[in-house]
């Protein structure tokens, strides 16, 4: 009745999209527009990067047109607070980041307590400041181990502080999902900081394929159910804004597992599950092509 109403002209050319509203609403808006001779409907199926035209020929059509993490955000009047900063990464040697990753996870950092001593970092996680490296026991020594590029001699920058304390591993994961997926700036991002009503989040990975955003956030520890279930809230608070098209993921390199069976601790899965998270834990990230197996099955 209400398009009855509009007396649209049957010489103008309509293109109609019935994939969203109810079973009845697109059926109906459908039955209309059949009458019409120049209109196209159209249907896009979930989680897929192709459109189907149910009129007047059916037929699959698949986008050319790829989205880039700005726009699909904006689609959803959702802006990006640091839009100049999403791409730019803290180390600019991806050969280093790999590396620091290597022995982190191979347990290489126990051998001069770097562990303990990233753990002491974290204490200055809300300084802004430059830290001196005397105020660390241990500290001066362990960043010569490592080889690490200090910018300052004496002196750890804010950026290098939250690269150390888990920065690399962002990096390392955007890195490896840009090279792999072959994405353009454009249609990837670190750090980015999005605002939907008034609520404002950083996202540590956020890139789209295939017109389907996917968001990660990267934990280099996290076993505590309260701060487990904190990350995954605002990972599943992404539905209300964006919609179930978009994914959500948490790499962590914590083990989610029962310690008897090595089987995945219903207490942080089930609680992802519910909230439309998914996790790829440390053994599923340092399994032999962990997560290029995550890249191939999004392909």
């Amino acid at each position: 009745a209400e398009l009855e109403k509009m007396k649209l002209s049957k010489r103008d050319e309509y293109v109609v999209n019935v994939t969203g509203g109810t079973k009845i609403m697109s059926l109906a808006i459908y039955q209309f527009f059949i009458e019409y001779k120049k209109s196209k409907i159209i249907y896009l199926p979930i989680q897929s990067n192709l459109y189907t035209e149910l009129h007047p020929e059916r037929i699959d059509k698949t986008f050319t047109y790829q989205i880039g993490v700005e726009e699909y955000l904006r689609c959803h009047r959702i802006p990006i607070s640091n839009r100049s900063l999403m791409n730019r990464l803290i180390s600019t040697d991806p050969d280093y980041t790999r590396s620091f990753f290597a022995a982190f996870t191979q347990g290489v950092f126990k051998n001069f307590k770097g562990y303990k001593i990233l753990e002491a970092l974290r204490f200055f996680k809300d300084n802004n400041r430059p830290i001196p490296i005397q105020r660390i026991a241990g500290l001066k020594e362990f960043l010569e181990t490592i080889q690490f590029p200090l910018q300052k001699k004496g002196k750890l920058s804010l950026p290098e502080k939250q690269y150390l304390i888990g920065g690399w591993f962002e990096e390392y994961i955007y890195t490896f999902i840009k090279s792999n997926l072959n994405l353009l700036d454009h249609q990837i991002g670190t750090g980015v900081i999005i605002k939907s009503g008034t609520v404002q989040n950083e996202f540590d990975v956020v890139f789209t394929y295939n017109n389907t955003l996917y968001v990660i956030e990267c934990k280099t520890g996290l076993t505590k159910i309260r701060d487990f279930n904190n990350t995954i809230y605002k990972l599943g608070a992404l539905d209300e804004s964006l919609g179930s098209d978009a994914k959500a993921f948490l790499f962590s390199l914590s083990n989610y597992r029962t310690k008897d069976t090595q089987q995945k601790d219903s207490r942080y899965y089930d609680r992802a599950i519910q909230n439309n998270v998914a996790v790829l834990d440390r053994s599923e990230i340092l399994e032999k092509n962990g997560i290029k197996n995550f890249i191939d099955k999004i392909k």
